[in-house]
């Protein structure tokens, strides 16, 4: 804390070493400032992380209004430090560490502690992000994709935010939809593309092999903004498909070939953001 931070300094321990220790318990609130520095950051992260696990561990959960440890505010720290200190690390994965160092003293272990700490902690990321003016669907859609790389996931939410009212994303949203709604309750199929048989279906695959091409390279490159708009660009190839293809087709070759066309589309649109989450009214679309 603080008066151990003066200390440290005061005994003349590297500046990086002191004032960890000095911002052990930062941030204190939503305004309060967080760790200076990458080790202060990882020094109060950790000191969270195995608050978090030790008393989710003994079933001291936080219940309604019911929080007497002040476990979400430990947690909302947490998760400010990650986003705003730009910590590329799996948030996840670091509880998981914590709890390892617990051994057997805990109640509750594995699977079963990380399941009821991961929604917690994504209530914290969807509060912070709320403060931030994104929509609740942007955040969904963005956390429905993964939630391993939070400051990741703010630049996705940011992107989608971005990019809802261009023209075209909108369309795509709703073809997503429409997608899922075929494919949800049907088993993964092979796809052959010696059977593609309409034109548009054939436009369709090899629109749909370009955007994936378009979009890893854009994933790797971090630049979500982009790789929105080059879904956008995707509305008019899809809408054709649906027009002018039965995907139900009475041929069950046919048909199983172009719900696996659509799988592999669904794979796509959702590696970075679930579309399906988004919110749409075809009002708002713009052709």
């Amino acid at each position: 804390g603080v008066i151990g931070g003066v200390y440290a300094a005061e005994e003349g321990l590297d500046e990086a070493v002191w004032q960890a220790v000095y911002d052990q318990y930062r941030p204190a609130s939503t305004e309060d400032p967080i760790p200076r520095g990458t080790v202060g950051r990882v020094v109060s992260l950790a000191d969270r992380l195995d608050t978090l696990v030790g008393m989710f561990g003994m079933g001291l959960v936080p219940t309604g209004s019911k929080d007497p440890f002040g476990l979400r505010r430990v947690a909302q720290g947490a998760v400010r430090i990650v986003l705003d200190g730009e910590l590329r690390l799996d948030l996840e994965e670091a509880a998981l560490r914590a709890l390892e160092l617990y051994g057997e003293r805990l109640e509750i272990e594995g699977d079963e502690l990380i399941g009821t700490l991961r929604p917690f902690l994504h209530d914290r990321v969807r509060h912070l992000l709320g403060l931030e003016n994104f929509a609740y669907d942007e955040i969904e859609a963005a956390l429905a994709a993964g939630a391993s790389d939070l400051p990741d996931l703010r630049e996705r939410v940011a992107a989608l935010h971005a990019v809802r009212s261009t023209e075209g994303f909108l369309d795509v949203v709703l073809s997503a939809k429409r997608i899922i709604n075929i494919v949800k309750d049907v088993d993964t199929e092979a796809f052959d593309a010696s059977l593609l048989t309409e034109a548009a279906e054939e436009e369709l695959f090899a629109a749909a092999e370009e955007l994936e091409k378009d979009l890893s390279q854009m994933r790797l490159a971090g630049d979500h903004a982009a790789g929105f708009a080059r879904i956008a660009q995707f509305a008019g190839v899809l809408d054709r498909f649906f027009v002018e293809v039965l995907v139900m087709d009475e041929n069950p070759q046919l048909r199983a070939n172009r719900i696996a066309l659509l799988q592999s589309i669904h794979r796509t649109l959702s590696r970075s953001a679930r579309l399906t989450e988004m919110v749409v009214d075809r009002s708002d679309t713009r052709k």
